[in-house]
């Protein structure tokens, strides 16, 4: 394509408590993002009635809970992240340990689980409407986003 944008829609958020402030540049993952992490590290499955099926509980939970780490340290960049991504190729486990890294370098920083929720909301909820907004007003529709 001989047409392209100069960059992936950011935001920037403030994290504070008290005097003591963060800002933190959060990039829209790139298309086809989670296609890759859904083929590189796939949900656990069981077979019920010789029929895969994605089991509930406490290891699709963990999964669900690792993917978003993945996502969320792709969001913030590995100029501000110490743990670098797992490279084409790499396997589940390995994709699994970079999330639990991922997950203890936020831990070590002294994160909460409630500013990881929030840049997590931010991450999927507002840079996604932000890349759909983006396209709405390329085609020329700019009217109101509403929910589905």
């Amino acid at each position: 394509m001989k047409l392209s944008f100069k960059g992936p829609p950011q935001i920037t958020v403030n994290l504070s408590r008290g005097d003591d402030a963060l800002v933190i540049t959060l990039t829209a993952i790139p298309l086809g993002y989670r296609e890759l992490i859904e083929t590189a590290f796939p949900a656990p499955v069981v077979f019920v009635d010789m029929k895969p099926t994605t089991p509930e509980g406490p290891a699709a939970d963990q999964h669900t809970v690792r993917v978003s780490y993945i996502i969320l340290a792709r969001a913030i960049g590995p100029d501000v992240m110490d743990t670098r991504e797992p490279g084409p190729g790499s396997t589940p486990a390995q994709w699994a340990a970079y999330a639990d890294a991922v997950k203890a370098e936020f831990s070590a920083a002294g994160f909460t689980l409630g500013e990881i929720l929030y840049l997590y909301e931010q991450v999927v909820e507002t840079l996604e409407t932000l890349s759909f907004k983006g396209l709405q007003d390329i085609s020329g529709n700019s009217g109101a986003l509403t929910g589905a």
